[in-house]
Formats: structure tokens, C-alpha cells, sequence
């Protein structure tokens, strides 16, 4: 989904993660945390901060600090004391583009104090980091130029049809790039704590364990179906399952958290021998594979991408997965989310009835809309995820309902520039100008419908039955084939 690309959708929440083991490393800290930003020739400049208390930043943190540089270009920003032993931080200049000041994956600790100086040099502009704790700001950077160099070299390896082989694929994860990475975490060991080195290791060896099956698949598409049975041996003998010891750390990396997801998606995939699967069985899968803290965050993820995913079938299945997850999920955070989420969105819900302002300033509520059935897709402007969704609707659902009155489609739009919003609906790249096209009342995706039904981006989706309940909390947004005999199961169908 492509709500996972961007940046206007998280948010500070606070709330204190459990310790995982025996381990004196992962025990929880106090302590304020502290950054003193300086941007030379900013000056009146909108700084982002987004601090992350869980890996699932995306779904579950969409509202930054903001502050505005003074004169010199400075600005500050102090964390209370939030009772959990590690969280990301990220700082963007909303007044230059969202332009990155700081790598989104940098960990902050309580207790850090760190400052932050950005210069400008003959190529641009460089970083400089000091104070309590920046020492793994600079490891980060770090290793975010050896990253850049080794996607570079990956990239033109491709270009020149060399990198897809076997014996580059089963060593991907053992490769000199690799060892590099490791070798700079290391020459930081005993400069950060042991819990930051830990997390940044298994960061490390979730992006290339990550990266690895990506390739893989890419490989499994290239190749006849003699070397697909050996591309899913390779699979099988590369990507097993995780040591016990990165257990400990593994839900702390959304990199790690990510392999995960993927790998046992890809296994349910190889042995059923075809793309067309259930989400149960992936669902399923998870709770074989992992374990813990773990296994809770690879089956929100899955949960939370579940109507995105090609293939997964029966959104009806999806939505009782969020119910049953609630049996094995601890975290407080995502436990609150998932019980959120299944109060707004359950099937049989009243849907809320917060105003939204059409094309001519009117205010609409979507009860108002009773006596049919609506499709709800939320989007905005630049939203790659939503125009390919839109153009899909287009091609393979509207044609169907051209002339049924029964179905309205609404598209809400979280533009907060009126004519941005209109000129995307003239050009209908994002919707039809036939659709009732809805906006946010010009507050983005801090409105009461998005942030009541946690839209904090696009492509979004809600089917609402004939009297204002929600029929499904997550339509299909890539099986079409699915989504419509949802549409006409609901248009057959009503709720006392």
C-alpha cells in the first residue's frame, strides 16, 4: 500500500514497549531525550520531527512536531521521558520539499543529548553530529554511504545482465557488502550501547536477508521451470528461520520485521506452488514460524497490508484475523490499534458521520448517503498507489455499474490545496469528476474521518452498505475480480 511511502502520516505517540527476556541490555530507560538542530541559511524554515515507539511507524505514528528555525537556523526539540529503551527518530524541512535532514532509521536512547549541524560545502550540503549518544548517528551515516554505494553497484550490475545468477543470489547474504556493513558496526561497538549495537545488527541483517529474497523472486521470473526449482531449493537452504538470539531484537527492525512478512509469505507462495492463497495461509504460516514479540509484529504487518496483497483472498477472512489476532497479540500499542481498528471497521459499524466539503464548498456526511451503497476510496495528489487504484476501478469495476443507481462511488481527497484537489479530479488521473469527490475540508489527513478511521494516506478503501454500516473495513486494492463480488454481495444484501 502505498500509505507506506509517505511522510505526512505519522505520529508522537508514547507508549511504553515490554522488555524482552533476561536480558540487562533490554531493560527499559528514563530519561528525557534532547536535539539541537542547525541548518546554515535556514532561516523561518518548518522542521518535522517524527519520533517512532514502534517499528511500525506507517500505521501507527502519523504526527510530527513541528517547530521553525530562528535566525541562525537553529531549532530544538526535547523528548519526555517516554519509558522505552530505544525509539527512530526522523527530521525533515517541510519548507524545502520534505527534504531529509537525518536518516529515518536513526536511533535515539533517554537520556541523549545530541547535536545536529548541517553545513554547506562545495557539493551540497554535509552533516556533522556530536554530544551524548551521536555516535550512532554517525555509525548510521555510515553505513547509509556504504548502503548508496552497494544499491549503485547492484543497480549497474543489473543494467549490464550479470547480477541475476544463483551463486550471486545464495551469496547476497554473505557478500563483501555485507561484511562491510558488519565491519562498520563493529569499529562503533564500544561507542554506542549494547542494546543500540544489537538492534543496528539486526537491522543490518534484515535489510540483506530482505533485499535477498526480493532478488530471489526477481530470479524465479527469469528463469525456466527447471531453474525455479532450484531458485526455491536455493530459497529453502538461504532463508531459514531466525537464530534464537536475534529473536531478542528482531521486533525492535522494521528491516528484520519486513524479512520476516516476506519470507514466510514467499513460503506459503513456493509451496502451494502458485500465487492464488489465502491470507489464512499466511496468517497461519506466521504463527509457525515465529514466535514472541516476533511474531506479533510480522502478523500486524500482514494483517495491515492484507486487502494490498495480489491474490490474498476473502477480505471477509481478513477482517475475522483482526479479531482472532487479539489471542496472540501482547503490545500494548498495536493492541490498541488493532482494537480501534475493529471498532470503526467492523463489519455491521455505523460509519461515522464527520462532515466533508464537495467540489462547490457544500458540506456532505456520509450518512446522508443511505439507501446506497458506497465505495470509499481516500487518495491524494502525487499518491503513485492511488492513480494506479483509480485506474483500475476505471478499467476493470466502474464498467460494471455504469447504470446501477444503487452504487455511488465517493473519493475523499486529503489535499490540502483546494485547486490541487480540482485540478487532479479535471485531469482524472486519481477519479472520475462523475464520482462524489470529497475533500478533507482542506486539513489534510488530521480531519476527524481520517484520523477516526486512521487514513493517513493512499490508497484507502471502506465498502458501506445500503444503511450507513460498514459492509467491509478493507476491500480488495489489488484483486479486482474479489472487490467486485464484494460490491455485488452488499448491493444484494442490508443490515437492520
Amino acid at each position: 500500500m502505498m500509505k507506506f511511502f509517505f511522510l505526512l502520516i505519522w505520529s508522537c505517540l508514547a507508549v511504553q514497549l515490554i522488555a524482552r527476556g533476561a536480558d540487562p541490555s533490554l531493560t527499559t530507560k528514563t530519561g528525557k531525550s534532547e536535539i539541537s538542530l542547525r541548518i546554515e541559511g535556514s532561516r523561518g524554515d518548518t522542521i518535522l520531527y517524527y519520533l517512532y515507539t514502534d517499528p511500525h511507524q506507517f500505521a501507527l505514528d502519523k504526527i510530527p512536531v513541528r517547530s521553525v528555525s530562528d535566525d541562525k537556523g537553529g531549532v530544538r526539540f526535547t523528548t519526555r521521558d517516554i519509558g522505552i529503551m530505544a525509539a527512530r527518530v526522523n527530521i525533515l524541512n517541510q519548507s524545502k520539499g520534505l527534504k531529509e535532514v537525518i536518516n529515518m532509521n536513526s536511533i535515539i536512547e533517554p537520556g541523549d543529548r545530541i547535536r545536529i549541524n548541517v553545513i554547506k560545502t562545495a557539493k551540497g550540503t554535509a552533516t556533522r553530529y556530536s554530544g551524548k549518544g551521536s555516535e550512532k548517528f554517525n555509525c548510521m551515516q555510515r553505513l547509509f554511504v556504504c548502503q548508496e554505494s552497494g544499491n549503485q553497484k547492484r543497480e549497474k550490475q543489473k543494467s549490464l545482465n550479470i547480477f541475476y545468477t544463483m551463486e550471486n543470489i545464495k551469496h547476497f547474504c554473505s557478500s563483501a557488502q555485507y561484511r562491510e556493513e558488519l565491519n562498520i558496526l563493529d569499529f562503533y561497538k564500544k561507542k554506542l550501547s549494547p542494546l543500540v549495537y544489537k538492534i543496528m545488527k539486526t537491522d543490518i541483517i534484515g535489510r540483506h536477508h530482505y533485499i535477498g529474497i526480493y532478488e530471489l523472486i526477481n530470479l524465479y521470473a527469469r528463469t525456466d521451470s527447471i531453474g525455479k526449482a532450484k531458485v526455491v531449493e536455493l530459497f529453502h537452504e538461504s532463508f531459514d528461520q531466525p537464530e534464537p538470539a536475534l529473536m531478542e531484537t528482531a521486533s525492535y527492525s522494521d528491516n528484520f520485521i519486513q524479512y520476516a512478512f516476506e519470507r514466510s509469505y514467499k513460503q506459503v507462495i513456493f509451496s502451494k506452488k502458485d500465487y492464488h492463497l489465502s491470507i489464512l495461509d499466511i496468517y497461519n504460516q506466521v504463527i509457525k514460524d515465529y514466535y514472541g514479540p516476533l511474531r506479533e509484529q510480522v502478523l500486524f504487518k500482514l494483517l495491515f497490508l492484507g486487502n494490498a496483497l495480489p491474490n490474498s483472498l476473502s477480505t471477509i477472512t481478513l477482517d475475522s484475523l483482526w479479531n482472532e489476532s487479539l489471542l496472540l497479540i501482547k503490545n500494548p500499542q498495536i493492541r490498541e490499534f488493532v482494537i480501534k481498528r475493529i471498532n470503526h471497521k467492523e463489519k455491521g459499524q455505523a460509519v461515522c458521520n464527520f462532515p466533508l466539503s464537495d467540489t462547490n464548498g457544500h458540506q456532505v456526511r456520509l450518512e446522508q448517503l443511505k439507501g446506497k451503497v458506497l465505495l470509499v476510496d481516500v487518495w491524494f495528489t502525487g499518491c503513485a498507489g492511488c492513480a494506479n487504484y483509480s485506474q483500475r476501478l476505471e478499467k476493470e469495476i466502474y464498467p460494471n455499474y455504469e447504470h446501477n443507481p444503487a452504487i455511488l462511488f465517493v473519493s475523499i481527497n486529503g489535499d490540502k490545496v483546494k485547486e490541487d484537489w480540482l485540478s487532479s479530479i479535471r485531469k482524472g488521473k486519481y477519479t472520475r469528476q462523475s464520482n462524489l469527490n470529497l475533500n478533507t475540508n482542506g486539513l489534510g489527513f488530521s480531519d476527524p474521518f481520517t484520523l477516526y478511521y486512521d487514513f493517513g494516506g493512499g490508497p484507502y478503501s471502506l465498502l458501506i452498505d445500503k444503511n450507513g454500516k460498514i459492509f467491509s473495513g478493507s476491500p480488495p486494492l489489488n484483486d479486482m475480480k474479489q472487490l467486485k463480488l464484494l460490491l455485488d454481495e452488499a448491493l444484494d444484501k442490508s443490515y437492520d
